[in-house]
């Protein structure tokens, strides 16, 4: 039988580890035709941005989109999605998008979890990818949290395989 901590644990990574499947299956698809110059999947912290700090993964859909999940422990389980375009040349890129993320806190007791709200949030900035190497985002990342307007800035370091 599993404690309450473990309980926790499972109810907060299983949709997580649910969405994760789902796009790297979509994506073995989607890097078939695409040309060898298209960084794939990539991994990065970020500070600022979507929330205060998160860990991501980004996905590509096609050579000028990205699809991106990330996780930040602020307020509960934060967890959020942004679809990405971009612009510009095969390494550095103009990025433009938006998400949403919705918030989730659990109490010591399991059985009474209390949703709290969505965050919708976007990113202009600029993306430098290398493919199969060092990822760097930065850009202005406002969050709309209830009814409050965050002004956000933010900054990526991570890998790109």
């Amino acid at each position: 039988m599993l404690k309450k901590k473990e309980k926790i644990i499972c109810r907060r990574l299983i949709p997580f580890i649910i969405v994760v499947i789902f796009v790297l299956s979509s994506q073995l698809y989607s890097q078939e035709n695409e040309s060898e110059n298209v960084p794939g999947t990539a991994f990065y912290l970020e500070m600022g941005g979507k929330w205060f700090y998160s860990a991501n993964i980004d996905f590509p859909i096609n050579r000028s989109n990205r699809f991106s999940l990330g996780v930040s422990p602020v307020y509960g389980d934060i967890v959020p999605t942004v679809i990405y375009h971009h612009l510009g040349g095969e390494k550095s890129r103009f990025e433009i998008g938006c998400g949403i993320g919705y918030i989730i806190i659990l109490t010591e007791d399991v059985e009474h979890e209390e949703f709290k709200g969505l965050t919708l949030h976007g990113v202009i900035g600029y993306r430098y990818q290398k493919k199969n190497g060092f990822l760097f985002r930065a850009g202005f990342t406002p969050i709309f949290f209830f009814d409050k307007f965050l002004p956000w800035v933010g900054i990526s370091f991570g890998y790109s395989l």
